[in-house]
């Protein structure tokens, strides 16, 4: 089975390039590229987003989400949260954040969740939201990217660049 799963892996790499590469000239055939990488490795996320991408922008949100969704329980990432929380143009701040409390409910007790209502939640000005999953992203995984978002989310809301420094 190892075998066949490296097989599969390396397939869904090149299927996944094909597809970017055919993005703004050929987007059908991007898509069926994309939706097989997906297929082959549902848990390689630059197929899952890809593939989400050409079906949202196609107009089947659901069928994008649904991917995205399975891509999030297998390994969560940045591009899946930004993406899943945006799938819906129209949607208010406030459907965004719910969307990535919704994304968390998936994967509890990862920092990539809480990175991603942390995000949604500055976005819709939920400023203690935001605080509290950035500073639990920090507690579970210190990155920079996480202090960063936590220096936006001070600036955001006191405008004190002081203390932002500090």
């Amino acid at each position: 089975a190892a075998p066949r799963d490296a097989a599969n892996r390396r397939r869904a790499v090149l299927l996944t390039a094909k597809a970017q590469a055919l993005v703004d000239s050929d987007p059908n055939t991007a898509r069926n590229a994309a939706v097989e990488a997906n297929k082959l490795a549902p848990d390689f996320s630059p197929a899952a987003v890809i593939a989400a991408n050409l079906l949202i922008r196609q107009n089947d949100v659901r069928k994008g989400s649904k991917i995205l969704e399975t891509a999030w329980r297998a390994e969560p990432h940045p591009d899946i949260a930004e993406l899943y929380t945006h799938a819906r143009p129209g949607d208010a701040v406030l459907d965004r954040l719910n969307r990535a409390k919704k994304l968390q409910e998936m994967k509890k007790n990862h920092a990539e969740s809480s990175m991603a209502v942390a995000r949604a939640a500055l976005d819709a000005q939920d400023f203690a939201t935001a605080r509290r999953e950035a500073e639990a992203a920090i507690r579970m995984d210190r990155r920079e990217g996480a202090y960063l978002l936590l220096a936006d989310i001070e600036e955001a809301e006191t405008g004190d660049q002081g203390k932002v420094r500090a």
